[in-house]
């Protein structure tokens, strides 16, 4: 069986250390910060995650920008020519154009290189969702799967990698997109807290208000008991914007109402691109969930 790569962009979450023992190769989105571009490292080695926050909570907007069809040349390429086909597991293309550009630049690979295999896969979802999708891929593969089977199984279970997700503030949603003015400006008055899942096709979306952070926590721990399958993955990540001590509040709440469940928990900071999308104070539950999870919120946005 020909030897793969395993390529993901940076919307995983995925640090060097996650990445290094299995080989896996990231393309970077930037942020910009006064006009100043870096790279989107989930790894925070250039400004650090406190800084970077703290930008943010001193008023100053941090905008991002895609990875381009020449960044993903680049990769595949150097990949192509290490002897390796290629499979690319990307944030969701409602939430990114990270797919649309890998898809581009697969295209312009196969023109030049016939013979090379090129797989590019939208996984639907992003976070450490999507980092837990390729660790698992990553896995398969150094088990022996080959690419063909792997992306059969990726296809298979994409769906079922989800997260459950509250903001501190809607301010910074809003300013994404992702809530109205309106919503955003009487949700701060009364401290509503939305609870924020993937959708069907992959899309983030509000399906619940919450009145205080307290109550989000509880209601993330009621679905999470109504959905989680630890059965087939028991890890479960909870991913936070520079709040560290809240996602351990939030972790020992999820154990304190699920005693009957066995799972582990590892906790992981959120990388530029979705920290600047939600803002500081944001935490997100990370799990495998039932298939039918999607199924739920399809619909709803």
């Amino acid at each position: 069986m020909k030897d793969y790569a395993i390529v993901v962009d940076n919307c995983s979450n995925l640090t060097k250390e996650k990445r290094k023992p299995y080989g896996i190769e990231i393309v970077y989105m930037h942020f910009f910060i006064d006009e100043k571009m870096y790279d989107a490292s989930p790894d925070f080695d250039v400004v650090s995650l406190k800084e970077f926050n703290d930008t943010m909570r001193n008023g100053k907007r941090i905008t991002t920008s895609q990875a381009t069809a020449s960044q993903f040349e680049e990769v595949f390429e150097r990949l192509i020519k290490e002897g390796k086909d290629i499979l690319y597991l990307g944030c969701s293309s409602k939430l990114s154009a990270s797919v649309k550009e890998g898809e581009v630049a697969k295209d312009n690979m196969l023109k030049k290189y016939p013979d090379a295999k090129i797989e590019v896969i939208d996984s639907y979802t992003s976070c450490y969702a999507l980092g837990m999708l390729v660790l698992d891929a990553a896995k398969r593969r150094d088990a022996g799967m080959s690419l063909e089977d792997n992306v059969a199984k990726v296809i298979e279970d994409r769906y079922c990698y989800n997260y459950l997700a509250s903001p501190e503030k809607l301010t910074y949603l809003k300013q994404a997109g992702r809530v109205s003015a309106p919503s955003a400006f009487f949700g701060g008055i009364l401290g509503i807290k939305p609870i924020i899942v993937n959708s069907k096709i992959g899309e983030n979306v509000g399906v619940e208000k919450v009145k205080g952070r307290k109550n989000a926590y509880l209601r993330i721990c009621e679905l999470f008991k109504e959905q989680a399958n630890l059965k087939e993955h028991n890890l479960v990540y909870i991913g936070h914007a520079d709040c560290l001590e809240d996602a351990k509040e939030l972790a020992q709440v999820l154990k304190d109402n699920n005693k009957d469940l066995d799972f582990e928990v590892e906790f992981g900071a959120f990388e530029p691109c979705v920290g600047a999308s939600v803002g500081p104070g944001t935490l997100a539950v990370n799990f495998f969930t039932k298939p039918e999870f999607r199924d739920k919120w399809e619909g709803t946005r």
